[in-house]
């Protein structure tokens, strides 16, 4: 199974092709105006256009699209919980055991050295487990909760993939570079088994989402709840369960998530700057996924589109409430949600080029910035007008202010020592590769545990 089932974006269904029977086709993605206008030109149009001579999509009614109730920009997987079975090897077993015990050490320096490097991750080794794990290893691709080497009854891992990781290289990829990572643990036994996931879909439509009250939302969910930012209504969450669903405004939770890349996009299938874009998302659990015969996630990628079918046709509908009629099955679908239930889940998609790190340090331009503000300001209270004086003169007031011993901050360490410590510990915060030897590591680990015991025999 390649990326077929991970990233679709609406301007790649060609719907003259699958009326034809044959495979939709897949347009490249491009951020220039030409590559824009062909990666569009089979899109769902809001408006109701459609290119010239192509028929309706066979996945959503016509008069969906010429009604305008909606503009499909993604839809995809957009979280991923998996396990893996198996046993962590004693090797490994010791190996994390003495990176928790750095992680737990008083010294910044010592602690800075609880990373484990694997296949181009630089996991942080948490220094504290949980009451089932034994290890935690994040990074800002995964995080990995380990069981002990003795666990018998627990799966080797379990793992939480980010979203922004899946989006930029595929569901394929994703696993695969997954796998590698929890074989170096030890022995894994089987295939990844799916414990959550997230199907999504990104929209534009005329239609204000709240434009209806609960009762239009037909469904099993014995929770409805809506919700509101600032006083502006953001969306509704249904159901709290195996399965649930959120329907909200995603341009406004951008502003608190920083997702930046995302309109980046959505501009590639059609949106204009300035409109508002919703997420229809629903969330499998364990429980409902197995009663839908999904376990393994060759199984999920299998199942996306009757998940979807089941989603928003069995367990939850949209509707135009008739007072005159109590039978709540029989009231009509509202149009948008006909638009929502036609996602083409089984057509073929490509990779999306978005940028992505596998380290946590800010941006060039966040320091640039920063740096530069703080320049400024001391320039201004300074009275001083060369940069070079301001870069000399800011630099000595910093380390005269960290090497005073009547600073609040002063913590008996000279400036390079306190800055090599500062250092160090941003590099584990960023997930950055550790220059220290295993050697060294080793001999952090003995000096600590050395502390402790005196330690705690002087207080006997």
């Amino acid at each position: 199974m390649d990326e077929d089932f991970f990233m679709h974006n609406q301007n790649r269904f060609n719907p003259e092709t699958a009326l034809a029977g044959h495979e939709p086709t897949v347009a490249a993605v491009s951020g220039s105006p030409s590559g824009r206008t062909e990666a569009c030109a089979s899109t769902h149009r809001a408006d109701g256009g459609r290119p010239e001579g192509a028929p309706p999509s066979n996945t959503a009614p016509a008069n969906s699209i010429e009604d305008g109730f909606g503009l499909l920009l993604r839809f995809g997987i957009d979280s991923l919980y998996v396990s893996y079975s198996g046993a962590l090897s004693q090797e490994k077993a010791t190996e994390f055991d003495r990176l928790k015990t750095l992680a737990q050490s008083e010294s910044v320096m010592t602690q800075a050295l609880a990373v484990y490097s694997f296949g181009g991750h630089n996991f942080i080794v948490r220094d504290r487990g949980t009451k089932r794990c034994s290890y935690i290893l994040d990074d800002p691709c995964y995080r990995l909760q380990i069981a002990g080497s003795k666990s018998r009854s627990l799966p080797l891992a379990y793992v939480k993939i980010s979203s922004h990781w899946l989006t930029a290289k595929g569901v394929d990829y994703v696993l695969a570079d997954l796998m590698q990572v929890v074989e170096s643990f030890g022995l894994v036994e089987g295939y990844a088994r799916v414990s959550r996931a997230d199907l999504f879909v990104d929209f534009v439509s005329p239609v204000a989402i709240s434009s209806w009250d609960r009762n239009a939302w037909v469904t099993r969910a014995r929770d409805i709840t809506e919700y509101s930012v600032d006083r502006q209504f953001s969306g509704w969450t249904l159901g709290r369960g195996a399965i649930s669903c959120r329907l909200y405004d995603k341009t406004l939770e951008i502003k608190v998530s920083d997702k930046t890349y995302l309109k980046d996009l959505w501009y590639e299938a059609g949106w204009e700057h300035g409109q508002p874009v919703h997420r229809l998302e629903f969330q499998f659990r364990r429980e409902v996924l197995r009663q839908l015969g999904v376990s393994t996630t060759d199984d999920l990628l299998r199942a996306l589109s009757s998940l979807w079918s089941y989603a928003t046709r069995d367990w939850l509908k949209l509707t135009l409430p008739n007072p005159n009629d109590q039978t709540q099955s029989r009231w009509p679908l509202h149009p948008l949600w006909e638009v929502l239930q036609a996602v083409p889940w089984q057509g073929p998609g490509v990779a999306v080029p978005i940028r992505f790190v596998t380290h946590q340090a800010p941006s060039d331009a966040y320091f640039a910035s920063h740096h530069h503000s703080l320049l400024t300001g001391y320039m201004a209270s300074k009275d001083i007008d060369c940069p070079v004086e301001g870069l000399k003169g800011l630099d000595a007031l910093t380390r005269a202010y960290y090497n005073d011993p009547f600073n609040p901050n002063f913590i008996c360490h000279d400036f390079r020592s306190l800055t090599r410590e500062k250092v160090a510990a941003k590099r584990r915060l960023y997930c950055l590769p550790d220059p220290v030897s295993q050697m060294e590591r080793d001999r952090l680990v003995r000096q600590d545990l050395g502390r402790a015991y005196r330690l705690g025999k002087d207080g006997e």
